[in-house]
């Protein structure tokens, strides 16, 4: 198992050990535009599914005012849940001092979106090439927080 693959499971570890009621399942494909896939029900008896793309960060959640994702990753993920009508997109962030920020990426207007260009690894985990990547900064007030105490 390599060090990505790693990393990646931990965040999915810590998003089961958080949402213990939901019925979670992992992408089969650990390279896979998303991370998890589950189904709720609201009072109506209606059944919406939701994709869950998950991060494990080496940060406290103070560290930044937004959370970044891959403009790729992110037009990956919209067009997935529109193909297959999925009403919710979670991004997860997991965070050193046991804070978790989860966004609905469905809810955030696009206006509320800003692009910004930055150096970042040529990949998730080992990379020691940077390059300019785009991503989109979502604040963290359209997170909702979670203590993982």
């Amino acid at each position: 198992m390599n060090a990505f693959i790693k990393q990646d499971q931990i965040g999915r570890d810590k998003t089961i050990m958080l949402f213990p009621k939901l019925d979670l399942v992992e992408s089969p494909n650990q390279y896979s535009v998303w991370d998890m896939s589950g189904m709720t029900t609201n009072i109506a008896g209606d059944v919406k599914p939701f994709l869950m793309e998950v991060k494990d960060r080496d940060v406290k959640s103070s560290s930044y005012e937004t959370v970044f994702m891959e403009v790729k990753k992110y037009q990956a993920l919209t067009k997935l849940a529109d193909e297959n009508n999925i009403q919710d997109i979670f991004y997860i962030n997991h965070y050193t001092d046991n804070i978790t920020y989860v966004f609905n990426l469905k809810n955030i207007k696009v206006y509320d979106l800003q692009l910004v260009v930055k150096k970042a690894p040529k990949t998730t985990m080992g990379a020691t090439e940077y390059v300019d990547k785009i991503f989109v900064e979502l604040p963290i007030h359209h997170g909702r927080k979670y203590n993982n105490k």
